[in-house]
């Protein structure tokens, strides 16, 4: 008799679990297509830096950071709220990519951000810092860097160099920047 009562208290119990943890058909369906963009198909959703900008000065890093968080909160109202999901994703999902700025500037008001995206055909594999000034041993050559299919990210308040590669055959990708 006490074994069946434990049973059936147990069953209630995981019966209620499963209705507090079951998804609605929205949930699922940008589950499925996450992973559906997922190369490896795995639970686990890497996620990598897409794209780096810099910006330089009050003026021009305060209206980035404006028109930054303006492109957050229409992500944050597309009404897909999901206890299950990052943000992130559902802002790739909808199309309202944004970035996120490094807490710490490179120096003089010069500020590195960092989109991420979910999608590992558009993760940046490589990244290599070098100098603008070609008298600099730390210049490379930009043909050189060009033919190796890398791209420049660079800004004229800063000498710094961003060489950037996306080798789509990597499924892994560069995570974060830190100063």
């Amino acid at each position: 008799m006490k074994k069946t009562v434990r049973d059936t208290k147990d069953a209630i119990r995981d019966l209620r679990h499963n209705r507090l943890m079951r998804m609605d058909e929205e949930e699922q369906r940008i589950a499925k297509i996450l992973r559906a963009k997922n190369k490896d198909g795995g639970a686990k959703m890497p996620e990598a830096i897409k794209e780096i900008i810099i910006t330089a000065g009050t003026e021009e890093t305060s209206a980035f950071e404006r028109q930054n968080d303006h492109l957050r909160s229409k992500g944050n109202e597309c009404g897909c709220k999901s206890k299950y999901l990052n943000i992130t994703a559902l802002n790739e999902l909808v199309g309202l990519p944004n970035f996120t700025k490094m807490e710490r500037s490179i120096g003089s008001g010069v500020y590195l951000w960092t989109q991420s995206t979910f999608d590992s055909e558009f993760f940046i594999t490589t990244i290599q810092i070098h100098h603008s000034d070609v008298s600099n041993p730390h210049y490379k050559d930009p043909i050189a860097m060009k033919k190796e299919k890398f791209l420049c990210i660079s800004h004229a308040a800063t000498k710094l160099q961003f060489w950037v590669k996306t080798d789509k055959r990597r499924s892994k990708g560069s995570i974060a920047l830190f100063v």
